[in-house]
């Protein structure tokens, strides 16, 4: 399986995590086997949360570039709700 972290810049405190995974879930494909929160950060900067999305297929093994179009999805999905992806 292929274990993804993805970080997005959010108020954790507003957060439905339980709504978040229900829509990776929705978008996900037929792979995405588990939706988990790793971290949760709140600082003097913001705050974001991290998720492991976890790919996984019981006849073959998985590379990246065969789940990219699902965590393309994924991404899309969150940033039509105002959920968007950290960067640095």
């Amino acid at each position: 399986g292929i274990d993804i972290d993805l970080t997005f810049a959010v108020n954790a405190a507003d957060l439905v995590f339980a709504d978040v995974e229900k829509n990776i879930r929705s978008v996900g494909g037929e792979h995405l086997s588990a939706v988990t929160v790793t971290d949760v950060y709140e600082g003097e900067n913001g705050s974001s949360v991290t998720f492991r999305l976890s790919f996984t297929a019981q006849d073959k093994t998985l590379s990246k570039a065969e789940i990219q179009p699902d965590i393309d999805a994924i991404l899309a999905a969150l940033a039509d709700g105002g959920i968007a992806l950290k960067t640095v």
